[in-house]
């Protein structure tokens, strides 16, 4: 009970469902048991991830007046870089010992969303190093593809039609984040955290992680067990619009990134998201007779919104996990 589950989603790529029905199972009992799994068996090419953390080490190696030429703040949205201690995930705690650079979906020019002012939906921003946005873009796709396979296997086991998430994701608000967590000589207070304890705010989470490890996860019992690296896989887990979606079927667990690292970490979070207006409420398939929802319905982009506010804006997040 103190190791994640270790799933191989390799039958989700045949074209016969019937052959998916032992992974089917597998996923939905780690969903609602921890709300956490490994994955192996996905697809995408080690030589694509290990290009992408390249780059990524370039980039945060840059000097600060670099970086900040693609500030989040001159996005108007959602995409680029956020300096150290911009976030802060836990309510009681110093902001993280954090810096990331974040990109979201590349619509056609001629998308509506693409002219609106949606922060979801605004331009994406690169740094000055050569092939660091066709790496970027092309992991956002592939990945991208992993997780909606992932969600038709979800959909079968919730008992909807296989096709009942991805078509709620063909311009969907998910977004791709590159993390630099700098060591513990860093900090600025004793209990400053790499990441404060939290619970992601949307579906899915799809995290490849360096060799350094920190990430640990919140077990039911209380403890916080480690979730290190295993090669060749993804970490994947229950965003709360899911657990909301699902009426708490699927967990969205706390966790959190030690604030003791001994040398630089990095990670890549893909943060698995609806289209904006996407309405989530409570599926009929996850109420047992005479049970009532226990969230009412919202607006996806709305309630990620709102989260994010929370995180950027000093304030830290209320987690109850």
């Amino acid at each position: 009970m103190d190791k994640l589950p270790v799933i191989d989603i390799s039958p989700l790529h045949d074209l016969d469902i019937a052959k998916w029905k032992a992974t089917i199972a597998e996923i939905d009992h780690a969903l609602q048991t921890y709300g956490f799994m490994y994955i192996t068996g996905h697809g995408v090419k080690k030589e694509l991830i290990g290009k992408l953390y390249a780059r990524a080490q370039e980039f945060f190696a840059l000097p600060e007046n670099a970086k900040r030429a693609i500030s989040i703040d001159k996005s108007g949205g959602y995409r680029g870089w956020s300096s150290l201690g911009s976030e802060k995930l836990e309510k009681d705690l110093p902001a993280d010992l954090k810096e990331s650079f974040d990109m979201g979906i590349k619509l056609s020019a001629d998308h509506p969303d693409a002219k609106s002012d949606n922060p979801f939906y605004c331009v994406n921003l690169f740094p000055e190093i050569p092939d660091i946005q066709n790496t970027a873009e092309t992991y956002f796709e592939e990945v991208m593809s992993v997780a909606l396979k992932v969600m038709q296997a979800m959909a079968l086991a919730l008992n909807q039609t296989q096709d009942f998430f991805d078509q709620n994701f063909d311009h969907s608000t998910s977004i791709l984040r590159v993390l630099h967590y700098l060591p513990s000589e860093h900090k600025t207070h004793p209990d400053q955290p790499g990441a404060g304890a939290h619970t992601d705010y949307g579906c899915l989470t799809i995290l490849s992680q360096d060799e350094v490890g920190g990430l640990q996860v919140k077990h039911k019992n209380g403890q916080w067990i480690d979730a290190p690296p295993l090669e060749g896989c993804y970490i994947v887990n229950v965003g709360d619009m899911m657990a909301r979606w699902t009426n708490g079927r699927y967990k969205s667990t706390l966790h959190r990134v030690t604030g003791d690292l001994k040398t630089d970490r990095y990670s890549v979070p893909f943060f698995v998201e609806p289209n904006y207006n996407t309405k989530v409420d409570v599926l009929q398939s996850c109420l047992k007779p005479g049970e009532q929802a226990k969230s009412p319905p919202i607006i996806s982009g709305e309630g990620l919104a709102s989260r994010f506010e929370a995180a950027y804006n000093g304030e830290g997040l209320e987690n109850d996990g």
